[in-house]
C-alpha cells in the first residue's frame, strides 16, 4: 500500500529553488512567487528541496512528479483552468476529475516554444503601451481574448477586464505598434522572471 504523500506550503525560497531548475516551464509559477500572488502547496523531498508544486489561485499550475497529489487543493480551489506542462496537468486531472466541472475544452500536445537569443530588430513602430493607448487596446485585447478562449470578455466583466488591462500597462506588460491611429500589432506579458518572459495573446491587426 502506497503511504499518502504530505503537502506542505513551501517556503518562498523553496519555491525559487524548484522553478529555476526548470526556468521556462515554471516562469508563471516563479512569476506568481515573486509578486506574491496566490496560494502554493508542494511536495518536499527528503532533503529538503521540493519534488512537486502547484499555484492554487484564478488557475491551477502544477509542476514537478506525480501531480495528482494535489487532487484535494483542487477540488476546493475553485479555479476556472489547469494549465502547465501537460503531463502534470494530465496526472492531477486524472487524480481529480470526478470533483471538478466538465472542462469546456481540452488542448493536449499543446507546444511551447522558446528562443534563447533575441531576434534582430525589426522595421516596425513597436513600443511599451502607455495608458494614452488603452481605449483602443481594450477592444483588441478582448478579440484576442474571445479568439482564444471562445468567451467575450467584455460581455462577462467589462470593467473588470479594462481594469486588468490597465493593470498589464502600468506593470511594464503590454506592448504595441500603432500605425496611423490603427493597432497593427499587440502582447502582454503573462509572466516575467529574471530568467525568462511569457508572452500571451499575440494579436496582430486582421
Amino acid at each position: 500500500m502506497t503511504t499518502p504523500k504530505t503537502l506542505i506550503e513551501p517556503t518562498h525560497e523553496q519555491v525559487l529553488d524548484f522553478c529555476g531548475r526548470d526556468p521556462v516551464e515554471r516562469v508563471f509559477l516563479e512569476d506568481v512567487a515573486r509578486r506574491g500572488l496566490g496560494r502554493f502547496y508542494a511536495v518536499e523531498l527528503g532533503d529538503g528541496s521540493l519534488g512537486s508544486l502547484c499555484h492554487v489561485g484564478a488557475n491551477l499550475v502544477p509542476s514537478g512528479i506525480e501531480c495528482g497529489v494535489f487532487a484535494d487543493a483542487a477540488a476546493g480551489s475553485g479555479s476556472r483552468m489547469i494549465i502547465g506542462d501537460e503531463r502534470a496537468v494530465g496526472e492531477l486531472w486524472e487524480a481529480a476529475r470526478d470533483r471538478l466541472p466538465e472542462p469546456r475544452e481540452d488542448r493536449p500536445g499543446q507546444p511551447v516554444y522558446a528562443i534563447s537569443e533575441p531576434p534582430a530588430p525589426g522595421d516596425t513602430g513597436l513600443r511599451e503601451a502607455t495608458l494614452f493607448d488603452l481605449d483602443q487596446l481594450v477592444p483588441v485585447c478582448a478579440a484576442a481574448h474571445a479568439e482564444e478562449l471562445g468567451i467575450d470578455p467584455l460581455e462577462r466583466d467589462r470593467d473588470g477586464f479594462r481594469w486588468r488591462t490597465r493593470a498589464q500597462i502600468e506593470d511594464g506588460r503590454s506592448w504595441v505598434w500603432l500605425e496611423h491611429g490603427v493597432i497593427r500589432f499587440k502582447a502582454e506579458a503573462s509572466a516575467c522572471t529574471p530568467q525568462a518572459v511569457q508572452f500571451q495573446q499575440v494579436w496582430v491587426d486582421p
